[in-house]
């Protein structure tokens, strides 16, 4: 990760940028194999990014897509004493299918860093919350990014490529970390930023007013950004603000993301859900997946009944010390196998597993397959996941 001091710099129409500042821990990224090995993907720092922005805007009806994503209506509401904005869901997709919280506001002012909850789902200097999409390739499906509450769009970027930050130098994107983003100013000083929109997507513009739930562009890559995500962030004053706590970086913690003092409108559960890890994704495959692509998405090869092995491979997010990753294969005649990681040594915020099973001769029998892939805590199941595979003689696995 790269840090640096406040700044303030120029906006892309003149307008005076959002001052900033920007600071980072790097957070590791590991792989955990069994009977193949495979070597283990490269660090990974995973950005904050907040400089300023000057912006545009398009109306739109409110996107319906997923279950929970707008049942997060925004009003002002009386809470503590004063006049508090709620905020809804800024992405249109479901947590915990389409898309998932990545890293969580630090509250930690010092040089540790900390969740809400006291978890480590953060890092050193966080000032948001990131929500992810699967992969880079799901932003081809345009997921939106909506005006978490009404307000007045202060400022915009667009134009800025989607790249992963390690295919680009850190220093090309000086004072426009953030990417393509937007920024909306709201009642009694109260302001919201979304970052790392898609190329082109920014459907707004500055001095334009937006209403609660209005489409504003879709999730990109764009600026400072390891994986396709927004970036949404809180400020009232001009002072970053832990949406789950309604409180700047202070230390505090709570198990509860339901609390009063919560900014969320809606039911937050499905917020805080990824606090605990979260299994994104889980695939079969002929050959080794390319894990240094794996953001990309985990690239597999069709297995066949002829196949002299079958890869199992899963991605996982923010993981535990002592966590373990189960993946299970079972099949026709009785066939199973079961692998296990070693138990993780620090916390980590992104992990990719992968296990292998060999064909016994002549071929794989035909017939259905399910693979498992489990989160083990503690010697208790946290969380599971299961894939299906057919094969069939001559034919590719379905």
């Amino acid at each position: 990760m790269r840090s640096g001091p406040a700044s303030r710099s120029a906006a892309l129409d003149g307008t005076d940028a959002v001052p900033h500042d920007f600071s980072a821990q790097r957070r590791a990224i590991s792989s955990a194999t069994n009977a193949a090995p495979i070597a283990p993907l490269p660090d990974q720092s995973l950005t904050p990014s907040r400089p300023s922005i000057v912006c545009t805007l398009w109306r739109v009806a409110r996107y319906l897509c997923g279950a929970a994503a707008l049942v997060w209506l925004t009003e002002t509401v009386q809470a503590q004493g004063g006049n508090r904005p709620q905020f809804f869901l800024p992405i249109a997709c479901e947590l915990g299918k389409d898309c998932f919280v990545q890293n969580y506001f630090d509250t930690d002012p010092g040089p540790g860093a900390q969740d809400f909850s006291c978890g480590g789902a953060t890092y050193d200097g966080h000032k948001g919350i990131d929500i992810r999409l699967i992969s880079n390739r799901e932003t081809e499906k345009s997921y939106p990014v909506l005006a978490a509450a009404s307000g007045k769009v202060r400022g915009v970027r667009d134009g800025m490529p989607d790249l992963l930050l390690r295919r680009q130098h850190a220093s090309a994107l000086a004072n426009r970390e953030c990417g393509n983003g937007v920024v909306i100013e709201h009642d009694e000083g109260w302001e919201t930023q979304y970052c790392h929109l898609r190329q082109g997507s920014v459907a707004v513009k500055q001095g334009m007013r937006v209403t609660a739930g209005q489409m504003l562009g879709s999730v990109g890559f764009s600026g400072m950004a390891d994986f396709a995500h927004v970036h949404f962030e809180v400020r009232h004053q001009g002072k970053p603000i832990d949406p789950f706590t309604g409180q700047p970086a202070n230390a505090t913690c709570m198990v509860d993301p339901a609390t009063p003092a919560s900014l969320w409108a809606g039911d937050v559960n499905a917020l805080g859900a990824a606090l605990q890890g979260a299994i994104i994704e889980a695939v079969f495959s002929a050959s080794p997946p390319d894990l240094a692509r794996a953001e990309d998405g985990l690239i597999v090869s069709p297995v066949t009944t002829e196949s002299t092995q079958i890869f199992q491979a899963a991605r996982l997010i923010n993981l535990r010390r002592g966590d373990r990753v189960q993946i299970s294969l079972t099949g026709p005649a009785n066939f199973k196998t079961v692998s296990q990681a070693p138990p993780l040594d620090r916390n980590k915020a992104i992990v990719v597993v992968v296990s292998s099973a060999k064909r016994g001769p002549p071929s794989w029998p035909e017939g259905a397959y399910t693979g498992g892939v489990q989160i083990l805590r503690n010697g208790a199941v946290i969380q599971t996941t299961t894939t299906s595979l057919m094969l069939q003689r001559n034919n590719q696995g379905r």
